[in-house]
């Protein structure tokens, strides 16, 4: 009799990876699992906004690769054969809507995720009835894409798009900087020298996705503790001379503004 394949949740992924028993000749008992990490496609022009979703996907568990337009998706699209992709709206030369079109053209199968700084219902809308999956604003609601992503992920029949536009909007005025905050400081830190990112730029990146990562309704005193521990590295940075004046005192006032605005001084 013929068997299909067994498929259950990969421990300790958030919907990123399955165990997957291949059936064989070989007794059940010798089968060994093999894991498949659901690839995605992020697509954005602006670099250091699609590294931090590269970051905060790989730690949940996908496999990701970026591009930074439009014609750069499509070909990643016939080379990496992504199970979702995360598309920008605004970009030069082809926008996001143009993409999404021949994406759907190749591969109607794929989901994709609209992204967009723009709260356009009638360009969602656009969006949904070409195909796409959803429609999500910047700044991101983590916890809302980690849903999303689950449902575009699963290994089940596919879920139907939800009718109309369905905009996630983040309403926390404190926690739309906590994200505004980590991509400064992540700006900060990609222009620093190499052996300089290497040795704290790469401890600053790791707290300010921490932070993203806190999302709605995170905990006010381990946000807080982590904004001090932030500060201190970047207090470092520039006493021995990793980042100018000016960058530390920018960075100071990102944080200054946060600190206000989860009601601390």
């Amino acid at each position: 009799m013929e068997r299909g394949l067994d498929v259950e949740p990969f421990p300790g992924a958030a919907g990123g990876a399955v165990n997957v028993m291949m059936p064989g000749d070989v007794d059940e008992a010798d089968n060994s699992a093999k894991t498949y990490r659901a690839r995605i496609l992020v697509v954005d022009d602006e670099r250091v906004i699609a590294e931090l979703f590269e970051d905060y996907l790989r730690i949940q568990g996908f496999d990701v690769v970026t591009a930074n337009s439009g014609m750069e998706a499509l070909t990643q699209l016939e080379g990496y054969h992504p199970d979702v992709i995360l598309l920008d709206v605004r970009m030069p030369e082809m926008d996001g809507i143009e993409t999404l079109k021949r994406i759907v053209a190749r591969n109607p199968r794929v989901g994709v995720l609209m992204v967009s700084g723009n709260d356009d219902v009638d360009l969602a809308k656009e969006a949904i009835a070409l195909g796409a999956f959803d429609y999500i604003l910047k700044p991101i609601d983590f916890g809302y894409l980690s849903r999303a992503l689950e449902k575009m992920t699963r290994i089940d029949p596919p879920v139907a798009p939800v009718g109309g536009a369905a905009i996630a909007a983040n309403s926390d005025s404190g926690l739309v900087s906590l994200y505004d905050l980590a991509l400064e400081v992540v700006r900060i830190t990609r222009a620093m020298p190499p052996h300089a990112r290497r040795s704290i730029g790469l401890g600053i990146e790791r707290i300010a996705l921490r932070l993203v990562r806190q999302g709605p309704g995170g905990d006010r005193r381990r946000i807080l503790k982590k904004l001090n521990e932030m500060r201190t590295f970047l207090r470092f940075a520039k006493d021995i001379g990793d980042i100018t004046d000016d960058t530390h005192r920018h960075a100071e006032s990102c944080l200054v503004r946060v600190r206000r605005a989860l009601g601390a001084s």
